[in-house]
């Protein structure tokens, strides 16, 4: 899996964080989660501007054409935009 998303913040407030990151559902269940997540945390600059990264995570699937992936986002703190965000699926066997 590899997810990629540009992350910034909109209201200019300090100790925000964003992040980015997948769900599957169906013949394989895993929840999103933050160490699979591109994450952007803004420190004590009201302007650090924004990030545009990538995460790859190995996950094991259940045979079977029913697994649907679909990103998540959660915001701590400020507004966050996301843009430019994909999700790639790999097969590797």
């Amino acid at each position: 899996m590899i997810v990629t998303a540009q992350i910034y913040n909109t209201t200019g407030g300090l100790s925000t964080s964003a992040y980015a990151s997948f769900a599957v559902s169906g013949t394989t269940t895993l929840a999103a989660a933050d160490q699979n997540a591109v994450v952007r945390t803004q420190g004590t600059s009201s302007s650090t501007g924004a990030i545009q990264a990538s995460t790859m995570t190995y996950v094991t699937l259940t045979a079977g054409a029913g697994n649907v992936f679909t990103m998540q986002y959660k915001q701590a703190g400020g507004t966050e935009d996301v843009t430019n965000r994909t999700i790639t699926v790999i097969p590797l066997n």
